[in-house]
């Protein structure tokens, strides 16, 4: 009897983690706000996770909240590889209301998710942190990532994540939430339920 199991390819283990660091692996150029960011990982999650072939482990648990689709684990993820100098930041100006909705976005997470008195959060530093960012692997990331999870990923999952990065870089912040929220809003869950800026989004 032939055994089937011989033929299947085993897949390879990843965390949630390792996915928001290719994801800037392969945006050399880097990804444009924490909400870019945000978004990407709840696509992935919704429309590339399933194809990829991957056992995912501790991948970000999302939930419907004022801005749609949030999760309080990348921002923490996103700290956590600054504070290990695997990804940095830079200033990049942005303007308009989508701009100001990404910052409205983290301060909730400031305030409410770390527990943070808003009295006891000096104005300067909520300046400071939500000053509009373009987010990048450092060299030392890169190295990371060359060496513990390139080599892993087969050819159509290279594949893959250069397709997704190409598509979200190639989108307007404004037409990737318009996109969420047009196809997340109906189904099972509607991703949308709690937003502010809904009407702003969908105008027809």
């Amino acid at each position: 009897m032939i055994n089937m199991e011989a033929f299947t390819p085993t897949k390879i283990k990843l965390k949630g983690k390792d996915i928001l660091l290719l994801l800037l692996y392969f945006s050399p150029e880097g990804m444009i706000g924490a909400t870019r960011l945000m978004k990407a990982m709840f696509l992935f999650e919704q429309e590339i996770k399933k194809d990829f072939q991957a056992d995912i482990e501790s991948f970000p648990e999302f939930m419907a909240w004022r801005f749609g689709p949030w999760s309080e684990q990348v921002p923490d993820d996103i700290e956590f590889f600054k504070g290990i100098s695997f990804i940095s930041s830079e200033s990049f100006p942005q303007n308009g209301e989508f701009f100001m909705a990404e910052r409205e976005e983290f301060d909730r997470w400031e305030k409410e998710l770390l527990d943070a008195p808003v009295s006891d959060i000096q104005e300067s530093e909520l300046q400071d942190f939500h000053e509009p960012e373009k987010i990048f692997l450092t060299v030392v990331g890169k190295r990371f990532i060359e060496a513990n999870l390139l080599s892993r990923l087969s050819e159509n999952q290279t594949k893959i994540l250069t397709e997704f990065k190409e598509k979200i870089a190639s989108l307007s912040l404004f037409s990737i939430l318009s996109y969420i929220y047009r196809k997340y809003s109906k189904g099972k869950v509607d991703w949308t339920r709690k937003s502010e800026i809904k009407a702003d989004i969908i105008r027809d």
